[in-house]
């Protein structure tokens, strides 16, 4: 996919994409500044060390653990991320692959995702958990 910055038709071939990934399965999310927005449908914004979405999930980073309102924890060690349903996630570079079979990779400001056996790696786009950077 290429995507070509003139004035608003960006988003609209971005938007096309997303929706065209999303058909196939897999999730992609496209960050601007401090937003996030996703071919699911979420929207999330960063402030600082706390994160919220559109459909009311909030998580908030204290060190190397970040607290999600829907009860899960994501802990970071150097380049993984364990949460507290048995999952770990690897960061190489721009790839972050799941435990669970699920992986992302990041093209500038979007990352890709797909499901893998599972969704875990796209679980950690809202919270910021992947470096965009």
């Amino acid at each position: 996919m290429r995507v070509f910055m003139v004035g608003g038709v960006a988003a609209c071939m971005v938007l096309a994409a997303m929706v065209e990934d999303a058909a196939a399965g897999n999730t992609i999310c496209n960050t601007v500044g401090a937003q996030t927005y996703c071919s699911d449908g979420s929207v999330s914004q960063r402030i600082g060390r706390v994160a919220h979405d559109n459909k009311g999930n909030r998580w908030q980073r204290v060190g190397t653990v970040t607290y999600g309102s829907d009860g899960t924890t994501y802990n970071r060690v150097g380049t993984v991320t364990y949460d507290n349903r048995g999952n770990s996630f690897n960061q190489v570079g721009r790839y972050t692959y799941g435990s669970d079979g699920s992986s992302c990779t990041r093209i500038g400001s979007q990352t890709h995702c797909n499901s893998g056996s599972g969704d875990g790696a796209s679980r950690l786009v809202a919270p910021g958990l992947i470096d965009t950077e």
